[in-house]
């Protein structure tokens, strides 16, 4: 039986940041093959922080979150969901190592970032989450 593989990233402006797909987004897609009632996976919100850990499966919050917003736009094309937050001047200034995206209070995946904006300056952070079939 063919394996299903996800992939999460994140893209700032030019850089690019693999994120790490939580256990918690696993057993949910898991217990839709056996029936179980499962939990929207609906991307909803994005959210940074300050941990320096790096990202593990395990993680089920960021070390240390200091905002989160909704996500400005959800795009879905085949097995590729695009999540789109824009930051603009209102957002204010601010500095991140952490980003994750989140389905309501349920992490989906981590990442360790590089993130500063100043108060006038604009941000647009794309998740990009992909389930594929593997070998």
């Amino acid at each position: 039986m063919p394996q299903l593989k996800l992939a999460a990233s994140a893209r700032i402006g030019d850089e690019t940041y693999t994120g790490v797909v939580s256990n918690v987004a696993l057993d949910i897609l898991r217990g839709l093959f056996v029936g179980k009632a499962a939990i929207s996976l609906k991307p909803t919100h994005i959210a940074i922080g300050s941990g320096t850990q790096p990202a593990r499966a395990s993680d089920t919050a960021l070390e240390q979150e200091t905002r989160r917003w909704p996500i400005t736009q959800l795009t879905q094309i085949g097995a590729t969901t695009t999540a789109l937050l824009n930051l603009t001047g209102t957002a204010g200034g601010l500095a991140a190592s952490e980003m994750g995206v989140f389905a309501g209070d349920t992490l989906l995946s981590r990442a360790l970032v590089d993130i500063e904006k100043s108060t006038n300056g604009i941000i647009n952070i794309v998740w990009v989450l992909t389930i594929t079939q593997g070998g």
